[in-house]
């Protein structure tokens, strides 16, 4: 090679390296701007993914410079640099096999599945004919317990008696996470009107609502009166996902994420299934003589939240959200009135008694962990209120 073949091909190495690092580091920029929706829904795996991209890449790309300059340079043999190379494909099968495993514990098992209620509902309760039993049926704000292991049925329980001066009232939380309308209706028809209870209190909505969010990451198609687009609970179960699509996906939603569309909607079909259902359940309790209370559900929507209170809202974050596609939180205000106003309409159409919760909960987070789930201080508030309404409405005395 003469001066200027040598001087030609020093120019080109000149001007082409700092192409390639700049389209190296645009590309690299990339993992900077990762799905938000992802890093919180998959923490903390997907924060350890994210980190291992952002210093992995410049690490092997080091690494893979060093290898090539070390046999250009003849300081390593081709037989060394096979070894490292070996020795690292060894360790990443290793880590590998680790990793997959632990996935494979996350992906849900049958155990727990329900062909019909996607997960089994609680135990049937066994009733006392001497005492007064009453059911709560609903989801996971009728389930969960407060910070000392105390659900806002048991505090009715304590409440009621107390109020009475009696013993024999008994309240069975049977609410169950991710129930809908549809649930308890098929509960009540399959499983506890053979128990004949004294008096069954119903609250649903936020999971009904959620529905409607057909875009959502839970769902397979559009909206569906039977609900039968949802796969709720077992959508992992539904629509498996090997590791490496599952890893394929999340490291592709950390490169460049677009923001989601926020879309507003005033327009929600669940509304009849959610009024067909409680009427399906009310047709049977009346049949059976059963008494029914419904009650509205409180939640934290309401104009002009805070940041912090943005930050809390759990299921429009991580449930009303599809890849491109989340609603706003004036959707999710807007679906609770229209929902509250379904329940309030059977208070006249069917001469239902209805306890409205909206004004009975301040819509702070001294109240509300999230969108609708309590902190101990809405569980008493909650308790207090439906004690003292139930003894109203069922007519029940000393």
């Amino acid at each position: 090679m003469n001066n200027k073949d040598k001087t030609l091909s020093r120019i080109i190495q000149v001007a082409v390296w700092p192409v390639i690092l700049v389209l190296i580091f645009i590309w690299y920029r990339g993992f900077f701007r990762p799905d938000p929706y992802v890093m919180a829904r998959y923490a903390p795996f997907s924060t350890g993914l994210l980190w291992s991209l952002r210093i992995g890449i410049p690490l092997v790309i080091a690494y893979i410079s060093g290898l090539v300059w070390g046999l250009q340079t003849r300081r390593m043999s081709l037989a060394n640099t096979s070894t490292l190379i070996g020795s690292l494909v060894l360790c990443g099968l290793v880590g590998f096999a680790v990793i997959h495993h632990k996935y494979q514990k996350t992906m849900g098992s049958f155990s727990n599945f329900h062909p019909y209620l996607q997960i089994n509902p609680p135990s049937i309760p066994v009733l006392n004919d001497s005492e007064y039993n009453i059911l709560f049926l609903g989801g996971s704000t009728t389930e969960f317990k407060d910070s000392h292991g105390v659900g806002w049925p048991e505090r009715v329980e304590i409440l009621m008696n107390d109020s009475l001066q009696r013993k024999d009232i008994r309240c069975f939380n049977l609410g169950k996470q991710w129930y809908t309308t549809q649930h308890s209706m098929i509960y009540y028809a399959t499983s506890l009107r053979k128990i004949r209870p004294d008096a069954i209190v119903v609250m649903h909505t936020i999971n009904d609502l959620l529905h409607n969010a057909d875009f959502s990451y839970f769902s397979h198609g559009p909206y569906r009166r039977d609900y039968g687009h949802f796969d709720g609970p077992v959508h992992r179960i539904v629509q498996p996902q090997g590791f490496f699509t599952f890893l394929g996906w999340m490291t592709r939603s950390m490169w460049y994420h677009g923001p989601r569309d926020t879309i507003y909607t005033d327009e929600f079909p669940g509304v009849v299934s959610f009024h067909q259902n409680l009427s399906t359940l009310l047709d049977l309790t009346e049949t059976d003589h059963v008494p029914v209370v419904l009650m509205t559900q409180p939640n934290l929507y309401k104009e002009n939240m805070t940041a912090e209170e943005m930050e809390t809202l759990y299921m429009l974050r991580f449930e009303a959200i599809g890849p491109d596609q989340i609603w706003d939180v004036r959707t999710a205000a807007g679906g609770f009135s229209q929902y509250r106003k379904t329940v309030l309409s059977f208070e006249s159409s069917r001469h239902v008694p209805v306890i409205d919760l909206e004004n009975t909960v301040p819509k702070t987070l001294d109240c509300f962990t999230d969108d609708v789930h309590y902190t101990d201080c809405a569980f008493d508030r909650i308790g207090e209120s439906v004690a003292r309404e139930l003894i109203e409405q069922l007519h029940l005395k000393k």
